[in-house]
């Protein structure tokens, strides 16, 4: 995480290989917000992401994080605390083997 300030943060990429776990991707992605939303209390986040970049892309667009621009190179996201708090138990659940992502 980076790009703190008293309502929003930046979080960074992901360096995940071939061999991680099934749902990394998404338990990172709800510890980041954890930290973000719960620990530090702000309102956001923001990030980009490359266009290039189609598996992310589809990942973030799945579990409902907002495009809010684009240029020749990324797609700009934001994501709030509101939305993550009302998602939060079906990501926990995805992550128990409850249910599945959607893949």
């Amino acid at each position: 995480m980076y790009n703190i300030d008293e309502e929003k943060f930046t979080w960074g990429s992901w360096i995940l290989d071939r061999f991680k776990p099934a749902k990394a991707a998404l338990e990172s992605a709800v510890l980041v917000y954890v930290v973000g939303f719960e620990l530090l209390g702000l309102t956001r986040a923001v990030f980009d992401v490359r266009i290039s970049n189609l598996h992310t892309l589809r990942f973030h667009d799945r579990f409902g994080v907002q495009r809010i621009g684009e240029d020749h190179e990324n797609i700009y996201y934001e994501y709030s605390c509101e939305t993550f708090a009302g998602q939060k138990q079906k990501f926990l659940e995805i992550l128990s083997g409850g249910l599945t992502d959607g893949r």
